[in-house]
């Protein structure tokens, strides 16, 4: 008989490929402002230095008032200011940056507030400096009449042109139109063109040739219109974007915009 082979030796240390289990990951707490007030120094001594600080704040439509930062609050981070007509408000250590001198978030607000100041001087002095506006045409009538008459026949008919050239309407006789149909009417507008100091520009009559879109009922006579035009909310968003850096806005004049659908 051939003795049976002897069993391996039992392993004695702890294999490697045995999975472990994974070692719970506990985040640090967060520490409060009023932890860190009481345990940093640094944190408190900056704190703590706002206070009886006088600063100025602008309240727009009452004007600027001289104010005192009279307390701290650790457990909220707020401060106590006291204004000298006797008001009061309760700030943050944030908001109360722009208005100390020597941080960067005042010599921001500071440049912005300058730029906007400048800006509304130039706009006010230009104004002043304009020329007197002479009365535009209500009515097509108006215009005939008007001692500018020629410029204004001369801006219709240029109007009256571009329509054409560019096949805005198909001519139909009204026998072919459905009986009970509302026809939309036009009238003609009219308008100086000025620059930017208020005088007449070198193309200074317009005119435009246009629908009277309120005369039909929405989901009676039309079902959706469209206008390719920017609203004065972007317009003032991008004036005032380009204002504060002090960037410089170039303007163009479009004398046509239509959209490609034709009108019957």
């Amino acid at each position: 008989m051939v003795p049976a082979a002897p069993a391996p030796p039992m392993p004695t240390g702890r294999s490697l490929r045995v999975r472990q289990a994974p070692v719970s990951f506990k985040a640090p707490s967060k520490q409060t402002k009023y932890q860190r007030y009481n345990s940093d120094a640094g944190f408190r001594t900056t704190r703590d230095a706002l206070v009886n600080t006088k600063v100025r704040k602008y309240f727009p439509g009452h004007g600027t008032f001289q104010d005192i930062i009279t307390s701290y609050y650790p457990i909220t981070d707020n401060y106590h200011i006291l204004y000298d007509d006797g008001n009061e408000e309760v700030a943050t250590y944030a908001s109360l940056q722009k208005y100390i001198e020597g941080t960067p978030e005042y010599d921001q607000e500071h440049q912005a507030a300058l730029a906007l100041t400048v800006s509304l001087d130039a706009a006010i002095t230009s104004a002043s400096t304009m020329t007197p506006h002479a009365k535009e045409p209500n009515h097509y009538k108006d215009a005939m009449r008007a001692p500018d008459s020629t410029q204004w026949r001369s801006a219709c008919n240029v109007e009256m042109k571009k329509l054409r050239e560019r096949n805005c309407w198909t001519v139909v006789r009204r026998s072919d139109i459905p009986k009970g149909t509302r026809v939309m009417g036009g009238r003609w507008t009219f308008k100086y063109k000025r620059d930017e100091t208020g005088a007449l520009s070198k193309v200074s009559h317009r005119s435009r040739y246009v629908a009277k879109g309120f005369t039909q009922i929405k989901n009676v006579h039309y079902f959706e219109n469209f206008a390719p035009v920017a609203s004065f909310v972007t317009l003032r968003l991008v004036f005032a974007l380009t204002a504060l850096p002090h960037f410089r806005v170039n303007h163009y004049d479009v004398s046509v915009a239509l959209n490609r659908k034709r009108t019957r």
